[in-house]
């Protein structure tokens, strides 16, 4: 018997994929993995044409039951999963650029109760940029931050939980130097001080970052130049130093830069990798077993899929010809790739990879074969995805 850890990282590795194909008509403007129905197995989540939340239940076989829809009275553009009442069962949160925003409770039944609609203070002419969700001030409940551009400067409203579904009163933080609008928000410990800091990306390709004190209060914004405007950036440590790293993916130029976190919230300059034409989304996870943050990036432009194998040092290769392949094995046509998840799907301790295509308004599920055979293993939960 082996356990699932570092079984392959010395050794070359056979990749084969099952591919499983969903289709249902809709027009989805977000999509995720997460685990929603109440037991061990990861579920598809996203929104229709007609606004509705769509959850299709893993069975944890690689397979999914038939959608279910979730009405809301209100249209989400954006949908987030957390476990916000402390009961083991993540809930639902959705809202929509105009400010409406909700918090509907698993009810630990594989359904949700009638949403409550959360005040954040959106002002006329104001607009939510985007949403994150985590434990911001470290006391084990998960909160609510938001990204809010308005007429003269953005801000970051923050709604503490108080793990019973609750919130404390709505928190604002002004970003006056924030002149030209959000266009992302993320949440990563970039000082290394165990705290989660603020990470708001604007319109002309500046970061601001907003480093905490771990109580609830942040320092006064800095600002890191120098990104794209067409790019998005994902935070994850390659380098095995327990500091985010930050990888800017530019969606006009089709280029992957990382660029390694300090500990003080800098960051190095980095060199660029070019991923594939107009690239829309990342993932950084470990795809070969041998311990180290990959990166698999889909293409809208050329409707391909780039994968970047971790070096632990901060580093990347990519895979290309007969190594693809034995990674990868057979891909479909991915049709305009949007959106790239990623879950252990069939409960065999491997991440697997979830792919939406646009054009047939689908996902493309790849099961991952990398590692032990599922009977050569004990369990899985002790390794750290």
């Amino acid at each position: 018997m082996v356990c699932y850890s570092k079984f392959f990282k010395n050794s070359f590795f056979s990749f084969s994929i099952l591919s499983l194909i969903l289709v249902f008509p809709v027009q989805a403007s977000k999509q995720l993995a997460a685990h929603v129905i109440g037991d061990a197995a990861a579920d598809l989540i996203y929104i229709n044409v007609s606004n509705e939340v769509v959850i299709q239940a893993g069975d944890g076989a690689g397979g999914f039951l038939a959608p279910v829809t979730l009405s809301l009275n209100f249209d989400p553009t954006n949908i987030e999963f957390a476990d916000f009442n402390s009961d083991g069962f993540n809930d639902l949160v959705a809202f929509d650029t105009d400010g409406l925003l909700s918090l509907s409770l698993n009810d630990t039944a594989d359904d949700f109760l009638d949403e409550d609609f959360l005040s954040i203070n959106v002002q006329f002419l104001e607009d939510v940029a985007d949403i994150q969700i985590g434990d911001l001030n470290d006391d084990g409940f998960i909160d609510i931050a938001l990204a809010i551009n308005g007429l003269l400067n953005g801000r970051v409203a923050i709604l503490y939980g108080d793990g019973a579904g609750g919130f404390d009163p709505l928190v604002e933080i002004d970003i006056s130097g924030l002149l030209v609008g959000a266009t992302s928000l993320d949440l990563s410990d970039l000082n290394a001080d165990n705290t989660v800091d603020l990470i708001i990306k604007d319109l002309l390709g500046n970061v601001h970052l907003l480093l905490s004190d771990g109580l609830g209060s942040y320092q006064a914004p800095s600002v890191l130049a120098g990104i794209l405007p067409t790019g998005d950036i994902y935070f994850t440590d390659l380098d095995h130093d327990q500091v985010p790293d930050m990888i800017v993916l530019d969606k006009l130029l089709g280029i992957l830069t990382i660029r390694l976190g300090n500990g003080d919230g800098s960051f190095l300059s980095g060199v660029g990798v070019s991923v594939g034409l107009t690239p829309t989304d990342l993932v950084a996870v470990d795809l070969n077993l041998d311990g180290n943050k990959d990166l698999a990036v889909v293409n809208v432009g050329d409707n391909s899929i780039n994968v970047l194998m971790g070096d632990g040092l901060g580093g990347v290769v990519e895979l290309v010809g007969q190594l693809l392949d034995d990674l990868l094995g057979i891909i479909p046509a991915l049709g305009l790739p949007s959106k790239i998840v990623s879950q252990d799907f069939n409960s065999d301790c491997r991440l697997d990879v979830g792919i939406w295509n646009d054009l047939t308004q689908s996902f493309i599920i790849q099961l991952n074969q990398t590692g032990p055979a599922p009977s050569d293993l004990i369990f899985c939960s002790v390794f750290d995805f």
